[in-house]
């Protein structure tokens, strides 16, 4: 019997070499089976399993070795795939300079980075921190930038945004389209802002940091009529006429030229 053991685990050992030369690791997925028939994933486990003492079985110090030279994992396989995800997190944020990781993010090496991160979120909100977290993974994690409050993390991004804007054009008359430097969609937040509003969904400090950016609550058409008159004022200021050209841009980015040109034709054409 002892000698059929012995043969077995010579066998399962091959195997685990064969694999090690193709992965370069023993991550050996739990239900895993080589092409010859043999359950490695199982073996590897029951290995881990009788080192710890919880079978039967007894492995030699020359067989720890051997195992060990070939890449052998003997600690926990949940604390060896956090490990895992912990690195490509490291990865992310070496490479971004944050962890605003988009859900569906998976990483070059197959890690679902997106997800993990969301997933630790969750167990800490939900009290499960000790199940997933300790205090000292969330410290590392605090370490590399992990955002615990996504929502609360991206308004402040997106009203950085609207600042800058607010700087250039001493304004906050975002046109709708309007996309900044970085493909951010601010004339599109503005708008959901004007909404989050009027359902409550603003906080009285957001709102209060909006209006110190002159922000605008009211009908936009009718601001947006203000504030082109306005242009149209500055112009015949300057140049005693409103004779715009068609394609004059305002120093803002206005197309003075356009709205001048359509309230002609309103008023030519009342009924349209």
């Amino acid at each position: 019997l002892q000698n059929s053991l012995s043969s077995t685990w010579e066998q399962n050992f091959a195997a685990a070499s064969v694999y090690f030369a193709e992965y370069g690791d023993l991550r050996v997925p739990k239900k895993y089976v080589t092409p010859g028939g043999i359950a490695l994933g199982q073996w590897i486990l029951y290995m881990r399993m009788t080192r710890r003492g919880r079978t039967g079985g007894k492995l030699t110090p020359a067989q720890v070795e051997r195992l060990d030279s070939i890449g052998m994992i003997w600690d926990n396989p949940r604390e060896i795939v956090w490990e895992r995800n912990f690195e490509a997190a490291q990865q992310y944020y070496g490479q971004y300079g944050n962890l605003m990781v988009p859900i569906n993010y998976v990483a070059e090496d197959g890690t679902k980075l997106g997800a993990w991160l969301s997933n630790m979120r969750t167990a800490r909100q939900e009290g499960r921190a000790q199940a997933l977290l300790t205090d000292e993974r969330i410290k590392r994690l605090d370490r590399i930038g992990m955002v615990w409050d996504v929502t609360s993390e991206q308004w402040e991004r997106n009203y950085a945004e609207a600042v800058h804007y607010y700087n250039a054009h001493d304004d906050l008359m975002v046109p709708a389209a309007y996309l900044t430097e970085s493909g951010f969609a601010l004339g599109k937040w503005m708008r959901n802002l004007q909404r989050a509003r009027r359902k409550g969904l603003l906080t009285d400090g957001q709102i209060s940091r909006l209006d110190a950016l002159d922000m605008v609550w009211g009908n936009r058409n009718d601001l947006q009529w203000q504030h082109m008159y306005a242009l149209a004022q500055r112009y015949y200021a300057k140049h005693g006429d409103l004779k715009v050209p068609l394609s004059y841009i305002a120093p803002g980015g206005e197309p003075l030229g356009r709205w001048v040109n359509r309230q002609r034709n309103a008023r030519k054409n009342p009924g349209n």
